[in-house]
């Protein structure tokens, strides 16, 4: 987690590094800045068009401590990890300015992938630790060590919408601006609501790790290697709340301009509800929830180039990356009875290249 988050403010620092190196290299005389000042945009409306290239991925790990209380700490959990949820993500979002300085958007996006795939590891973890089994296997100081190992493929639909309030802060001023070359920087901040979900259904099993550990007495006989019969799951996500940011814009002459984004949701909501429905011991209509408190960090960085009157292209790179503050899972069973188990790690990302055609009016 530490080590995402790294990543996050690296390239933040990065992106924000380059904008302002643009800015260095241009003539002293357009250093000038001032609020809300220089000459106006000339558009009211904004429509824009957006495939989003995207990479989707969710990772999650769940631990129980299962050593008495003085001993050395022993965790059984599983780590889930779904990947390649990639699809072409088609976007559409409409921008309005009712005053000066002042704007509003709108977004939304929905899409289907497909050949995904999940790895379900099953895992003992004391790494300080002598484990000895009921038919006199040991392992010594497991570290995540896998007793059972799952893979299966996954399809599914992603959508998103957002909505956001931006205003004016910063722009360079009229006077320093001498000819269509000159640079032109402006600077918005914003709040906004964001909605992300992914629907996924897992199928064609496959076992590819049995260790014969546990007595089978009390726990059954380990799976059998080899596909799994009759597999036919789901597990949805959704995360959901509010954040802030900058919008940034370098117009480097009448054509080309340069754009950055960046938003921080520092109490993100997230709910996650799957069905496995292998087993007798989960209850039917579904298996588990999750009720997570997390973060997000959402960013893009895009070139325009205005071709043909009011159209313009767009290129750049954009990411939403999510991660857990905290959380549990909630388990039910066909009985009427449930356990809890803390979330160690949850964390889910869609990043990618984009191209989009925008109109303004």
């Amino acid at each position: 987690m530490r080590a995402s988050c790294k990543k996050f403010l690296s390239g933040i620092l990065t992106a924000l590094a380059f904008f302002w190196a643009v800015a260095a290299v241009s003539p002293r005389s357009v250093c000038g800045y001032s609020l809300n000042a220089g000459p106006e945009d000339t558009f009211i409306f904004k429509g824009e068009v957006r495939d989003w290239f995207a990479c989707g991925s969710v990772k999650y790990r769940l631990a129980t401590l299962i050593s008495p209380p003085g001993a050395n700490k022993v965790y059984i959990g599983d780590t889930l990890d779904y990947r390649d949820m990639d699809s072409a993500l088609p976007l559409f979002s409409a921008e309005v300015r009712p005053l000066k300085g002042v704007a509003l958007d709108f977004q939304i996006g929905d899409s289907r992938f497909s050949d995904g795939k999940v790895f379900i590891h099953n895992w003992l973890d004391g790494p300080r630790s002598v484990l000895t089994f009921y038919n006199g296997t040991v392992w010594t100081g497991p570290d995540h060590r896998d007793y059972a190992k799952t893979r299966a493929e996954i399809n599914g639909t992603t959508r998103l919408y957002s909505a956001d309030a931006y205003f004016r802060v910063f722009k360079t001023a009229a006077r320093a601006l001498r000819d269509e070359y000159d640079l032109q920087h402006s600077l918005e901040l914003f709040a906004g609501y964001s909605w992300y979900q992914n629907r996924i259904s897992i199928a064609d099993g496959y076992t590819l790790l049995s260790v014969d550990i546990f007595d089978p007495a009390v726990f059954g006989p380990p799976p059998a290697l080899g596909p799994i019969t009759g597999l036919d799951s789901f597990y949805n996500t959704t995360w959901q709340g509010w954040r802030v940011g900058l919008r940034e814009q370098a117009r480097l002459s009448g054509i080309w301009s340069l754009n950055a984004k960046f938003a921080f949701g520092p109490t993100m909501a997230y709910r996650g509800q799957g069905l496995w429905n292998l087993g007798t011991y989960y209850s039917d209509s579904f298996s588990f929830r999750h009720t997570v408190t997390g973060q997000v960090l959402e960013l893009s960085a895009f070139a325009e180039c205005r071709f043909w009157k009011q159209f313009r292209l767009n290129a750049g790179y954009m990411g939403w990356f999510y991660r857990i503050t905290s959380g549990a899972q909630r388990t039910y069973y066909t009985d009427g009875t449930q356990s809890e188990t803390h979330i160690v790690d949850l964390n889910a990302a869609r990043k990618g290249f984009f191209l989009a055609l925008s109109w303004k009016y």
